[in-house]
């Protein structure tokens, strides 16, 4: 069997490659490119230009009928203002077997969470890119085809699932199986990043009002102000992945962000540098996610909140108790190869 993993989001992707190939399937990403993030795939289109990227893809179109299994990383990615939209027939006429993951911005997430049916919607209390955001025609239609022509339907966390088991394919619908997340620390000897000095707390911008990111900065500020001896601030913005990776290793506290259900690619890093990690993850999304006792500090979207679990970090502060636990806990739940496992036992039955 291979596999192509189509889409990317966050090295999520990449992880899934990384699994597959662990298992001795051979696993490839095609990638659209993630932004200042700088995670390419194994395939990429080449040219900046829209004929160039045209001709690129369909010099793709014949290595990607190669594959036996499709995993979609989101619909989008069939959206018809990208070039994705040309593959779906192909794989429908070549019997391509197709999964869809359930992870990102989608109809469903988007329609139900309008209705308030989605607890700690992101969207709750701000804009969202666009005022037809994942609710045009077209966007509409894509989902349903690639929904329609997908065996199965796997949610990446709680927040996803319930959108599409609100929707006409809720049977295709799996049980969570959670991010997979490469550990980019696991060659590295992370006893040489134990802090002896200041507690650095990091939180990284990427898309700010929808990570709750003006709250974790005034409670932020506020303990700066009031532990000067004691805190130091750590702010990357926008920053790629390489360079994000290193900040996580000299900094203690990570806070990842406020509005959601669960937890993003941000806090699993931050869990396998042996930090101390803040996120929303509350009691609902984790007992989809695993039954292992969570290492997270689960926060509120709520400057005060933010403020008094990072006080209580700072006056007792148990770092190696805490993050031994933090890695333990992303090798047991977020390894490539034990979620693509999950995946090949729910969707392949392998």
């Amino acid at each position: 069997m291979r596999i192509l993993v189509f889409g990317e989001y966050s090295g999520y992707g990449a992880a899934l490659r990384d699994g597959f190939n662990e298992l001795g399937i051979e696993s490839q990403v095609f990638s659209l490119g993630d932004g200042f993030k700088s995670i390419d795939g194994d395939f990429k289109l080449d040219g900046r230009s829209a004929f160039t990227k045209l001709a690129s893809f369909l010099r793709l179109l014949p290595r990607f009928l190669e594959y036996d299994l499709i995993i979609v990383m989101n619909p989008e990615f069939f959206y018809f203002k990208r070039l994705g939209f040309l593959t779906l027939p192909l794989f429908k006429l070549f019997k391509k077997e197709m999964i869809l993951l359930a992870c990102g911005d989608d109809v469903p997430f988007i329609k139900y969470g309008k209705e308030n049916l989605i607890p700690s919607w992101p969207y709750q209390d701000c804009d969202m890119p666009s005022k037809k955001h994942r609710g045009k025609l077209s966007e509409k239609l894509a989902t349903y085809l690639v929904a329609a022509a997908s065996r199965k339907i796997v949610p990446a966390m709680r927040d996803y699932a319930i959108g599409w088991e609100k929707t006409r394919f809720k049977y295709k619908l799996t049980k969570v199986i959670p991010l997979a997340c490469d550990d980019p620390y696991k060659n590295i000897d992370l006893s040489e990043y134990r802090n002896s000095g200041k507690l650095k707390i990091l939180h990284g911008i990427n898309r700010p009002e929808f990570k709750g990111t003006k709250k974790i900065l005034n409670a932020m500020y506020k303990v700066a102000e009031e532990y000067p001896s004691k805190v130091e601030l750590v702010i990357p913005d926008k920053m790629n992945k390489k360079d994000y990776l290193r900040a996580l290793l000299y900094s203690d506290i990570i806070i990842d962000q406020t509005k959601s259900m669960t937890y993003g690619m941000n806090a699993i890093y931050g869990l396998y540098a042996n930090k101390v990690v803040l996120a929303p993850a509350t009691s609902e999304s984790m007992e989809h996610i695993s039954k292992l006792d969570s290492p997270f500090i689960s926060i509120e979207n709520d400057e005060e909140n933010i403020y008094s679990e990072l006080v209580s970090l700072i006056q007792g502060w148990e770092f190696r108790e805490r993050n031994e636990k933090s890695r333990l806990f992303a090798s047991l739940v977020h390894a490539p190869s034990i979620i693509c496992q999950a995946i090949l036992k729910q969707v392949v039955n392998k």
